[in-house]
């Protein structure tokens, strides 16, 4: 049975959630790899060659909780904002926000 640590988090519990319900949107699943990879023609499947817009509504919430995750670490830390990590981390997050700037304006087009 899982143990609750001092905070009361269950880390098992909790690391099943954030990594494995989003390990889906990273890597895939053979879903996705029917729905958006493969062409179904002649009771054949081939490899699609052509896409459509990527829709990162999905994968954008969930991307900038591990960021978050490790700029508290970090600061927790007291790691310099210099650092190479931190500066990775910050432009990580500026991209996620321009894409959620991006795919806000797009949506308001329809």
């Amino acid at each position: 049975m899982d143990k609750n640590d001092a905070n009361g988090i269950n880390w098992k519990l909790s690391e099943s959630f954030l990594f494995g319900s989003s390990s889906a949107f990273v890597h895939g699943n053979w879903y996705d790899i029917q729905l958006n990879q493969l062409e179904f023609m002649n009771n054949k499947f081939f490899p699609k060659y052509t896409y459509d817009d990527v829709d990162p509504r999905y994968i954008l919430p969930k991307s900038s909780i591990p960021i978050h995750a490790c700029l508290d670490y970090l600061k927790w830390r007291r790691i310099k904002s210099n650092n190479p990590l931190n500066i990775l981390l910050y432009k990580m997050l500026d991209f996620n926000h321009y894409l959620n700037e991006k795919d806000e304006s797009r949506s308001h087009n329809y």
